[in-house]
């Protein structure tokens, strides 16, 4: 089904973040298939979000429902997460998306945690 080829391309996505350091950030209740919510420690959101922007991998910062805000997500907040509700970052994949489309995040978010992650340590 396309919901099960989804979660497939999803977590590739999520094993290839978490290679390079990133921490999945799970929710107790069930999850739609395409959505993934990563954070990489010691890196802010907005600056994940702006490094991968600029390699052409669109990706949202915090929770769905604090999309568009620039501020901390109250939601990711409430789970508990600490510094990581800061460091946290949304991908949502459409419903046409493929392993190339895969390959290409994972090349994105290795070569930005790899310059990022460093400059934070």
């Amino acid at each position: 089904s396309p919901g099960d080829a989804l979660a497939a391309l999803r977590a590739a996505i999520m094993q290839a973040a978490i290679a390079c350091g990133a921490v999945p950030i799970a929710a107790a209740a069930p999850r739609l298939p395409n959505t993934a919510c990563l954070a990489l420690p010691g890196v802010r959101a907005e600056t994940q979000v702006i490094a991968l922007d600029l390699a052409g991998v669109r990706v949202s910062a915090g929770a769905a429902c604090s999309s568009g805000k620039v501020a901390r997500s109250h939601v990711l907040d409430a789970m508990g997460l600490g510094a990581l509700a800061g460091e946290a970052i949304r991908v949502s994949l459409p419903w046409n998306a493929s392993a190339e489309d895969v390959r290409a995040f994972a090349d994105a978010y290795q070569a930005m945690a790899e310059r990022l992650a460093r400059r934070a340590a």
